[in-house]
């Protein structure tokens, strides 16, 4: 069995995809937040690196199930 059949066998592209869409979301929402309460803008930076990070482990974590 290839590598791309098990990828796609185990939904990890799937899962890519909800993770980049769910990240998204969430920083759209970060940049209302953060413009009515007057954050720096340096915390949307913040967590668009922690979201960009976290897709690592998210991807390992469903290739190894």
């Amino acid at each position: 069995m290839s590598l791309i059949a098990k990828l796609k066998r185990r939904n990890v592209f799937r899962t890519a995809l909800a993770y980049a869409v769910a990240s998204w979301l969430l920083i759209e929402v970060m940049e209302l937040i953060t413009g009515a309460f007057g954050a720096p803008p340096w915390v949307i930076k913040v967590s668009i690196s922690v979201l960009a990070l976290g897709l690592v482990p998210v991807m390992i974590f469903f290739v190894a199930l």
